[in-house]
């Protein structure tokens, strides 16, 4: 990451969790009613973060997310991180399969 002119290095990182694979209008989450207001076509959820890297070299972090509000069936979770300062993006993403 690119350092601002006072060092500090900065970045957005946003973290989406949604529903994989066809069965997403099968079933419901507690969480996709609640974040959606009540319109059941939602079956995804994405959360931000505004965070500073201290010192040099590769930054690390943990979000931890909430599956307790899940059903269960496949998922996806979806992490975008964007430099402040430079604008570079990098996205990954990973599938897990909540059971019961």
């Amino acid at each position: 990451m690119r350092p601002d002119n006072n060092g500090q290095r900065s970045y957005l990182q946003a973290v989406t969790v949604s529903q994989a694979g066809g069965d997403t209008g099968k079933k419901k989450s507690l969480l996709s009613r609640f974040f959606s207001w009540g319109d059941e076509s939602s079956t995804s959820m994405t959360i931000n973060f505004a965070r500073q890297a201290p010192g040099e070299g590769p930054a690390s972090g943990n979000v931890d997310i909430d599956t307790s509000l899940l059903v269960p069936g496949g998922y996806r979770v979806l992490a975008t991180v964007r430099d402040r300062h430079s604008g570079q993006v990098r996205t990954v993403a990973r599938e897990f399969e909540l059971v019961e």
